[in-house]
C-alpha cells in the first residue's frame, strides 16, 4: 500500500492535524459532552507511544481532543484504507497501514521511523473495537513493540465510547462521556521492565467495561430506537435457547420461536415481560458467551454458513470476489469450501490452491471482524481474504474465540 512521503507530508500534514484535533475537540464535546480527564501531565516537547482503549471508530475523535497540540502518527487496519471515507482520511493523516493480527514488518519500520524523527504514535493495541463494550484480546507482542521503541507510553480511555456507537449499530447515540489520559510507562520502565511485567502493565489498564461506566454514572445514551437491531448483539434467546430467532423494534427485542420479550432502556436496563432473566444488557452478554462455550465444547461441534470469498485488489484499493462456498466452524479451526467460482479466470488463477481454505485453531487471532454481516479478515503471506455472509458476525465471533481459548488448553 503506498503512502505519502513523509518531506512532502510534514507540512501540511501538521496543520492538518492540528485543525482536526480542534474539530474533534469541539465535536465530541457538544455531541458527547466529553470530559476530559489528565491523570499525568502530557510533555508536549517530547514524542509517546499513545495506546487507547477501542470502543468505536469514532476513539480517534476523543483521542485527538483529549490530547489536543500533540501531534501524533495513526496507526490504523490496513482494511480501514479500502473504505471509500475512511482510506482518503487516513492518507491524508499520512497514516500507517498495518496488518491486523499479523506479523506486519513493513509497518513496524514505519512506526519505528517515526518514532526515531520525533513523532508520537496513536495505535490501538486489541486490533478491533469491542463488539460487547468490554476489553478484548491484546497480543503480548505489544510488550516487544514498547521495549523496541523505547518510548514513555500514554493511555487513552474514552469511557462510553462503545456505549456511544456500538459495533451493532449503524447510527452514534448521544450521552456523557469521560476520556481519561494517564501515564502507563516511563521511558525507563518502557526500555528496562521485562516483557512479561511491561504485558501485566499494559492488560491491568485495559481491563474496562463500558455498560459498568454507564451504571455506575447513571448515564442514558439518546435515540428513539433503542433496541432497533441490537438482535445483532443479543442472540441467544434466553427461554428457549435459540440461536436464529431473535429480532428487534425500536424498543424491545423478542424471540420469533418462544415470544419471549424485553424491553430495552437508554442506562442499559431490560425489563422481561413474564419471567425476568436478566436487569443489564451485560449480564444478557455475559449469558450467551457461556452458552456458546458450552455449544463449542461438545463433541463433534460444526457450524457452517454460506459466504463470499474475496481477494484483495491492491491497485483499485478495494476487493474482488473470487469465489461462493461454505464458511465453517469446528474445534479444528475455520475453513471455506469453495462451491463455485466467480467466474472461469478466477477459476483459473485461484482453483488449484483456494478450492479450500483452513485455518487451525491455534492461528484464530488471525482473524478480525466487522461490523454487521459475516466479514472476516485474514492473512497468509501477501494475501488477503475477506468472507462476507448475512450472518450475524458476533455469533460467528463467540464461536471462533470459544474454538481458540480450547486450543490451548
Amino acid at each position: 500500500m503506498k503512502k505519502v512521503s513523509y518531506r512532502k507530508a510534514k507540512k501540511w500534514r501538521l496543520a492538518f492535524v492540528r485543525a482536526a484535533a480542534n474539530l474533534a475537540a469541539g465535536i465530541v464535546k457538544f455531541a458527547f459532552g466529553n470530559k476530559i480527564i489528565k491523570k499525568t501531565q502530557v510533555d508536549y516537547s517530547q514524542n509517546y507511544l499513545i495506546l487507547c482503549t477501542h470502543g468505536s471508530g469514532l476513539d480517534i475523535l476523543h483521542a485527538m481532543a483529549a490530547l489536543k497540540g500533540l501531534d501524533f502518527t495513526v496507526v490504523a487496519a490496513r482494511k480501514l484504507f479500502y473504505s471509500k471515507l475512511g482510506g482518503p482520511l487516513l492518507r491524508m493523516f499520512d497514516a500507517i497501514p498495518k496488518k491486523q493480527y499479523a506479523v506486519d514488518l513493513a509497518a513496524m519500520r514505519m512506526i519505528k521511523n517515526a518514532a526515531e524523527r520525533g513523532e508520537s504514535v496513536f495505535l490501538c493495541p486489541e486490533g478491533r473495537s469491542t463488539p460487547d463494550g468490554v476489553n478484548g484480546y491484546i497480543s503480548p507482542a505489544v510488550s516487544k513493540l514498547i521495549k523496541w521503541l523505547g518510548l514513555p507510553v500514554i493511555f487513552v480511555n474514552p469511557k462510553g465510547s462503545y456505549l456511544s456507537y456500538p459495533r451493532w449499530r449503524r447510527i452514534p447515540r448521544f450521552g456523557r462521556m469521560t476520556t481519561d489520559v494517564e501515564l502507563m510507562l516511563t521511558k525507563r520502565e518502557a526500555r528496562e521492565f521485562s516483557n512479561d511485567a511491561i504485558y501485566e502493565r499494559v492488560t491491568k489498564f485495559f481491563t474496562f467495561n463500558d455498560y459498568d461506566y454507564q451504571i455506575n454514572e447513571r448515564l442514558k445514551f439518546f435515540t428513539l430506537s433503542p433496541a432497533k437491531e441490537i438482535q445483532r448483539l443479543l442472540f441467544v434467546c434466553p427461554s428457549c435457547k435459540s440461536l436464529t430467532d431473535m429480532t428487534s423494534t425500536n424498543k424491545t427485542v423478542f424471540c420469533k420461536a418462544c415470544d419471549c420479550t424485553a424491553t430495552v432502556n437508554l442506562d442499559a436496563t431490560l425489563d422481561f415481560r413474564g419471567e425476568k432473566y436478566f436487569s443489564r444488557i451485560d449480564e444478557w452478554i455475559a449469558f450467551q458467551k457461556k452458552e456458546i462455550a458450552k455449544i463449542v465444547a461438545e463433541p463433534g461441534f460444526s457450524y457452517s454458513v454460506d459466504a463470499k470469498l474475496l481477494f484483495e485488489n491492491d491497485e483499485n484499493n478495494s476487493y474482488k470476489k473470487i469465489a461462493d462456498g461454505a464458511f465453517g466452524i469446528s474445534r479444528a479451526g475455520v475453513s471455506f469450501k469453495v462451491s463455485a467460482f466467480a467466474d472461469s479466470a478466477a477459476e483459473n488463477e485461484y482453483g488449484e490452491k483456494y478450492s479450500e481454505i483452513f485455518y487451525p485453531a491455534k492461528n484464530l487471532t488471525g482473524l478480525s471482524y466487522d461490523k454487521a454481516g459475516l466479514e472476516l479478515y485474514a492473512y497468509e503471506s501477501t494475501q488477503k481474504y475477506k468472507f462476507t455472509s448475512d450472518v450475524v458476525i458476533y455469533r460467528i465471533n463467540l464461536m471462533i474465540e470459544s474454538v481458540f481459548r480450547l486450543s490451548k488448553i
